[in-house]
């Protein structure tokens, strides 16, 4: 893989093995390349300004850009279908020779369903919002300083220093999820992340004022929203690709009070709950 990379020749992965093995040349050729690395003159590559953009080039390239292949771990074991029989992972290496994309179609549908099933939805959020680290410090008025995976529910969690958690959960729109703490807190945040990291500046434009073209929104400049990378990628990867809206919204903190957890809803399919969660 390092090989076709250097020969400046695309790589067109056909199984999960590939797949390992392509993001482990880039592992290589992170700690190998100091000056200019290959892909300036691999094909179909955008070319980019700053060289040692990394990452990059596994969002291009991989099917699998965030976070593989270190998921793989907690997603390793057998589980049991709905029928009651037990089923090898479609991410054990017994498998890593079947096709890419029958691989990725019953990973991200895990739940039969036509949108990517909700464990696979967080396993790339963290994937996304680490590779956007900066932001989401700015969204935490540079607060942030770890941002963790609770396998066990599926959870990302946001560690602030001044002693809380933001929790994302990613779940149905139906399903209901208690408040923890702070309510208010939460549609902060969860407000933040809709304007600064999910949309786009053209997409908050259309939502707050139709792109009317004449007001402050329509302002172009100071909207974080422009700097997020990989946007498109975690869109393309998990299937949500429509701008997303808040949901259980109060006009004041007295509002929020007695309510389910703020959301972050893309059409009818996937929520992100946000809730907070006290340290102490």
């Amino acid at each position: 893989m390092a090989s076709l990379l250097d020969s400046g020749v695309r790589p067109r992965l056909q199984n999960l093995a590939e797949e390992y093995v392509l993001h482990a040349a880039i592992r290589w050729g992170r700690e190998t390349w100091s000056d200019m690395p290959p892909w300036q003159y691999v094909e179909g590559i955008e070319r980019r300004r700053d060289d040692p953009d990394w990452d990059g080039v596994a969002l291009e390239i991989s099917r699998f850009p965030f976070g593989f292949p270190e998921f793989t771990e907690d997603e390793i074991a057998d589980h049991i279908g709905s029928d009651g029989r037990i089923r090898l992972s479609r991410l054990h290496p017994f498998r890593w020779w079947e096709p890419l994309d029958t691989a990725l179609d019953e990973w991200r549908k895990a739940n039969g369903s036509a949108i990517a099933a909700p464990e696979f939805i967080a396993r790339t959020l963290l994937g996304f919002l680490r590779r956007n680290r900066d932001i989401v410090d700015e969204i935490f008025e540079g607060d942030l300083y770890a941002m963790d995976f609770d396998a066990a529910r599926s959870e990302v969690l946001l560690r602030d220093a001044s002693g809380f958690t933001a929790v994302l959960t990613v779940t149905r729109p139906d399903v209901v999820v208690p408040v923890r703490e702070n309510p208010f807190q939460a549609f902060v945040y969860a407000s933040s992340f809709v304007e600064h990291i999910f949309r786009t500046h053209e997409e908050n434009c259309v939502a707050e004022c139709g792109a009317c073209g004449s007001c402050e929104d329509c302002e172009y400049g100071g909207y974080l929203s422009e700097n997020v990378s990989g946007r498109d990628a975690w869109r393309q990867t998990t299937g949500l690709s429509a701008p997303p809206d808040l949901v259980d919204v109060g006009r004041s903190e007295d509002d929020f009070r007695g309510h389910q957890a703020i959301g972050i809803k893309f059409r009818e399919d996937v929520v992100i709950r946000v809730t907070i969660v006290d340290n102490d």
